[in-house]
């Protein structure tokens, strides 16, 4: 026989939007740390969305393209492509949820919740930075030019 605490499934029905604005706009002195790193990562996320529309136009413009003739590159370099240009708005993302995940961890330490904030800001920052390059080289691969219309460039879908 299983007994339900009523304060338990009132808990479980907070939504992630909900829960997310009951972390990051509190009462409290913390906010003045949370609210700029939230801010920070959705200014990336929309910086970065037009990625995301770039790589939906990426793999829509693949299905106008006769795919018939190519060879296993050009769908790896196109794969490369779609997920590197989607990386940095994904993790920009991610990053909101992250901070308070690591923070309503009671088994860890305050010095541990710092260290592990800073290190994964570090971690995100860097990932998009290799991200960003990686669209850049990628996306100047002259096999790829067969999905551009003719004397385009991938860069400029």
């Amino acid at each position: 026989m299983n007994i339900i605490n009523h304060q338990e499934v009132a808990e479980e029905k907070v939504t992630l939007m909900q829960s997310l604005k009951r972390f990051y706009f509190t009462s409290e002195w913390q906010s003045l740390l949370t609210i700029p790193y939230l801010f920070l990562f959705l200014y990336f996320a929309i910086f970065y969305i037009d990625n995301i529309f770039f790589a939906i136009r990426f793999i829509f413009r693949t299905f106008t393209v006769s795919t018939t003739l190519l060879s296993l590159s050009h769908v790896l370099w196109g794969a490369v492509l779609v997920v590197a240009v989607s990386m940095p708005f994904v993790i920009s993302l991610a990053m909101i949820s992250v901070l308070p995940n690591i923070w309503k961890k009671v088994s860890w330490k305050k010095d541990q919740k710092i260290l592990i904030t800073i290190g994964a800001f570090i971690a995100a920052i860097f990932l998009m930075s290799i991200a960003n390059d990686l669209i850049l080289a990628v996306g100047q691969r002259e096999i790829l030019d067969v999905f551009m219309p003719t004397g385009g460039s991938i860069l400029e879908i």
